[in-house]
C-alpha cells in the first residue's frame, strides 16, 4: 500500500546572506533533531558563512558537523538528474529541501523537484523557496500564493499570521 506523498510549500524572504544564515539554521537544527533528512540548493556557495555562524553558537560538536555535513556550496542544476541522485539516498524518508537563490533558480529547482515527486515514491516533503528581498522583481503575492506557510525568524508560520490582511487565492496554490 502506498501512501501518497504530503508536499509542503514553504517560502522565506531574507535581506542578506546573514539573514537567511540566521534564520535557517535553528530550523535545520530543529529539523536533524527530528530525525529528518535535509538537502540544501544554493546558487552561491554559503560554506564559509555557515562555518564562521556555527563556530559563534553553543551546539555540540556533533550537532554542529552534522549541520556542516549539509552541501552548503553552490548547486549548479543544470539538469533534473542532478537533483534527482542527491533525492534519491532520502527516496522513502521525510525530507526538508531548502533552496536559496535567484528567482530563475528557485522555480528551475522546483520544477526539477516536481518532476522528481511525480516518478517516485517518497513521504513528506518539504519546499523551503528561499528568496533574497532585494534580488527579486516577482510580485510578493504571486509567490506567497504558491507556498503553504512563510519562515521567518520565529519558525515556520502561516503567511496570514505574518502578513495582515492576506488571503489565499486557491486557485494560485
Amino acid at each position: 500500500m502506498n501512501e501518497k506523498p504530503t508536499i509542503k510549500k514553504v517560502c522565506s524572504f531574507c535581506v542578506s546572506d546573514w539573514h537567511f544564515i540566521t534564520m535557517i539554521i535553528p530550523y535545520i537544527h530543529n529539523k536533524i533533531k527530528n530525525k529528518e533528512n535535509v538537502e540544501i540548493f544554493t546558487q552561491q556557495s554559503r560554506l564559509e558563512e555557515i562555518q564562521i555562524f556555527l563556530s559563534k553558537l553553543m551546539l555540540n560538536l556533533k550537532e554542529k558537523e552534522d549541520i556542516i555535513s549539509l552541501n552548503w556550496e553552490s548547486s549548479k542544476i543544470s539538469k533534473s538528474n542532478n537533483l534527482e541522485k542527491r533525492l534519491e539516498k532520502c527516496k522513502d524518508n521525510k525530507v526538508t529541501i531548502i533552496i536559496e537563490g535567484n528567482h530563475s533558480y528557485i522555480e528551475r529547482v522546483n520544477r526539477y523537484i516536481k518532476k522528481y515527486i511525480e516518478k517516485n515514491i517518497t513521504k513528506d516533503i518539504t519546499i523551503v523557496n528561499c528568496y533574497e528581498v532585494m534580488r527579486f522583481n516577482q510580485n510578493m503575492e504571486e509567490i506567497l500564493s504558491k507556498h503553504d506557510k512563510i519562515l521567518n525568524t520565529s519558525g515556520e508560520k502561516n503567511i496570514e499570521d505574518i502578513f495582515e490582511g492576506y488571503v489565499k487565492n486557491e486557485e494560485g496554490a
